[in-house]
């Protein structure tokens, strides 16, 4: 914090969480920031397998959609290439002091990886990229002593941790069809989302009808908890059909094609995480060809968006409820 010492710890996780990604532990610069084209989702993709190992195999890297020379631009700040072991280290250990403090802020990044890196697989077909592969221990002066390693396999996370996972399809057309509506129900309570919250809240839309001696919403209930366990890749599929995903959370989708509230997405979406009220209403004077009033511009920012203190709007941030939720249990 002796870099922001008038601002408070919220307000630079947010920042953070807006700017950067988790990985080990240390908050690294978003790709889209610094590359662009091809090069942003082959950083996002190394910068996953570092989430994975500390290290990362030449293998690894050989369907990237960049020039060899780029990767290594892409790599040389990030890590130490060892000639040795044919490989390139992270740079910085593991910082465990972050994942302690902040656990849900790491499952909220583990989630946003998992979509992520599905996202980019599809783009550059890197399902065909081996999980597994050996190599020659040096040490051994065996040469069919081989050691195994991990590369970008996902590795599902237990349900018991109620985080949604990475991982194949688990749910029918109809259990889909009935999340759906369990879905449109949570987001009309509130309209912006994190997975976690999803998932949490999913859960406790299954125990609370399963409480009501005379809910006969059993279809409904079963998506819910079909929905809370599936893999996060299926589980977002399902949720993309109720609301829009950008800047690490989920959006109701508006059922107006020309509304206030699709103005402010589509400038969320095309402009960036932060807005400012004059831009939106540029905007929607251009796109609803009338004006604005200032009753319905506030109900739509009190439906998705925060202000910061340097009047600017972001959409509604999941992390100041952990935050906040933190500052109050100590």
């Amino acid at each position: 914090m002796h870099l922001a010492p008038t601002n408070s710890i919220r307000e630079v996780l947010e920042l953070l969480q807006r700017h950067a990604y988790l990985v080990r532990g240390l908050w690294v610069c978003k790709s889209s920031l610094l590359y662009n084209g091809a090069e942003v989702d082959a950083r996002d993709y190394i910068l996953y397998l570092f989430t994975k190992n500390q290290s990362v195999q030449p293998v690894q890297l050989k369907q990237l959609r960049v020039k060899r020379e780029s990767i290594a631009s892409i790599m040389t700040p990030l890590a130490i290439q060892r000639l040795d072991f044919k490989d390139w280290k992270f740079k910085e250990p593991v910082d465990s002091s972050f994942s302690k403090r902040y656990p849900e802020i790491v499952k909220e990044q583990e989630n946003a990886w998992s979509i992520r890196v599905k996202n980019i697989s599809d783009s550059l077909e890197l399902h065909k990229v081996p999980t597994h592969f050996t190599l020659k221990t040096k040490s051994s002066p065996n040469p069919n002593v081989s050691k195994s390693l991990t590369s970008s396999k996902v590795e599902p996370i237990s349900s018991r941790d109620g985080i949604a996972r990475p991982g194949g399809n688990t749910m029918s057309a109809e259990t889909k069809k009935f999340l759906h509506e369990a879905l449109e129900k949570l987001f009309s309570d509130r309209q912006v989302r994190s997975l976690n919250s999803i998932v949490r809240d999913l859960r406790e839309f299954a125990k609370r009808r399963s409480a009501l001696p005379k809910d006969k919403s059993r279809n409904l209930i079963n998506a819910a908890t079909s929905g809370a366990s599936a893999p996060s890749a299926e589980l977002h599929s399902v949720v993309t059909e109720v609301a829009v995903q950008m800047h690490g959370v989920y959006v109701m989708k508006s059922s107006e094609k020309k509304s206030l509230r699709n103005v402010f997405l589509v400038l969320f979406r095309d402009k960036g995480p932060e807005l400012r009220k004059e831009d939106i209403l540029q905007q929607a004077s251009r796109v609803l060809s009338r004006k604005v009033t200032e009753k319905e511009y506030s109900q739509v920012v009190d439906e998705i968006c925060d202000e910061t203190e340097n009047g600017f709007l972001v959409l509604k941030s999941v992390f100041f409820e952990i935050l906040i939720a933190q500052e109050i249990s100590t």
